[in-house]
């Protein structure tokens, strides 16, 4: 199976748990500019990112690089 096809069936089922379960605003797998955040949630006018990963060491290596293109400023 192919890694990056599991991640956003993955991403879009966070999303749509954390909308209809939590009744959140959750956009999973969107573009914003030329980035794809994995989950964005917008709480309260703050726009939070989730990322979904196989494993903790690949979710903080991606939310690092995430800082660091600017995404989650």
């Amino acid at each position: 199976m192919d890694r990056k096809a599991f991640e956003k069936k993955l991403n879009v089922l966070i999303g749509r748990l954390l909308s209809k379960e939590l009744g959140l605003m959750a956009v999973s797998e969107s573009i914003s500019s030329y980035k794809r955040p994995d989950v964005m949630v917008f709480v309260n006018g703050v726009k939070m990112v989730v990322e979904g990963s196989y494993s903790k060491k690949d979710a903080e290596f991606d939310v690092r690089k995430r800082l660091d293109e600017g995404l989650l400023t």
